[in-house]
């Protein structure tokens, strides 16, 4: 079979020649067109992988910068919240040291419950038991070690 090729190029080689080299040199030129197109893709893909990588550092920096960003005011809102505090507990002992008297004291409590937006009438005094029906050796609940009706239960009203 190989020779039966051999015989039949050497008998036709003049045409094939004469018919090749234009499909040979077509064929040549579209090898190096693919060449070039294939080169083109691949810079292409290099350029698209330097991108993406390029796209990721920036999310990291980004990234990087939000959470510096969000410690930062996190740190400033902490350090103003316990300034407003000390302030506030430095204005309320100013105010406690202030109290000399009963009405100012009691003045100063209508301040506070209309701050905290508590109307007087609505505050009740305790209920105190009644000092008749307790035990006479019950110690009172507030922790003085005296029995109850000399200590809370000498406030006692009936109702």
């Amino acid at each position: 079979m190989f020779w039966k090729a051999m015989n039949w190029l050497g008998d036709n080689w003049k045409s094939i020649v004469l018919l090749g080299i234009p499909v040979v040199i077509s064929a040549i030129l579209q090898l190096i067109r693919s060449n070039q197109s294939l080169r083109k893709k691949v810079e292409l893909k290099e350029k698209e992988n330097q991108i993406e990588r390029d796209g990721e550092a920036l999310e990291d920096k980004l990234k990087e910068q939000a959470e510096e960003a969000r410690r930062n005011s996190i740190a400033k809102i902490l350090e103003e919240h316990e300034a407003t505090l000390s302030k506030l507990a430095e204005e309320e002992r100013k105010q406690i040291e202030s109290i000399d008297t009963p009405e100012e004291a009691t003045e100063a409590l209508r301040v506070k419950l209309a701050q905290m937006s508590i109307k007087p009438h609505e505050v009740r005094p305790p209920r105190f038991r009644d000092p008749r029906k307790t035990a006479k050796t019950r110690l009172c609940r507030c922790g003085s070690g005296l029995y109850y009706r000399h200590c809370h239960g000498k406030y006692w009203k009936a109702e």
